[in-house]
Formats: C-alpha cells, structure tokens, sequence
C-alpha cells in the first residue's frame, strides 16, 4: 500500500514466477483469514490486472481454481478475470479446479486431514 507495483511479477521463480494476488490465490485457501485479507487489499488497489498472467501463462483466477476456492473464483470472475484464458498447458480456471494447482489431482490429504475433492470443485466451479 507504500506505493509498491501491485502487477509485478517476481521473477526469481522462473517459469513459476507470479504476481502478489496470483501467490495469494494460490494460498487463499491454506493461508487462512490472513491471506484472504491480502486478495482484498490487492484487489482493492487501482490498476490491478486480474488477467495478469505468469512465464507459465497462469493467472490469478487458475490459481485461486487450483487452491479450490470457489469464492475467490467468483470475486475474480465479477472483477472481470478471463474463464477462458489457457495456460502453456491449455489449461483453463476448469481444469485447475478440477486438478489442483499441481496437476495431480486432489486425491491425497491435504494437511490437517482435509481432502478435497476435484469433481465436486469442477463441477462447482463450472455453476460460477
């Protein structure tokens, strides 16, 4: 909020490399009350680019499909963040949500015991 670029990307990642909103997509879910409170701050910030995308051609709301927050998904998609938009892959918000951020699905448990389940954050996803 001291003026710093809320669109750039960190580039030490590489390929991974990602925006402050795309980080704190991805973690929205695990992070807690914390990190939902930095979406909001980022997405309050004038000139924040939704459809900002990674090397990786990954955007905020792949992230947030990844992490399996379908609340986010809709914050994202009201802000105007592109359902349709494909990564390198040619994966779309859809396929993350149904894979995970990863790729490998959700089928292990998540720590604290929770699972999640693809199908059902695909098919919600898809009711957005």
């Amino acid at each position: 909020m001291q003026g710093v670029d809320v669109n750039r990307i960190d580039d030490r990642a590489g390929r991974n490399a990602s925006t402050a909103l795309m980080a704190a997509c991805e973690f929205s879910v695990e992070g807690g009350e914390g990190v939902r409170m930095v979406v909001n701050l980022l997405l309050e910030r004038e000139g924040v680019r939704v459809n900002m995308r990674n090397a990786g051609g990954v955007t905020a709301l792949m992230c947030a499909a990844g992490a399996g927050n379908i609340g986010l998904c809709k914050t994202l998609i009201k802000r105007e963040a592109d359902r349709n938009a494909k990564d390198q892959r040619g994966w779309n918000a859809s396929n993350f949500a149904k894979n995970g951020i990863d790729g490998r699905g959700w089928g292990e448990k998540k720590e604290g015991g929770k699972g999640r389940a693809g199908m059902g954050n695909y098919l919600k996803f898809c009711m957005v």
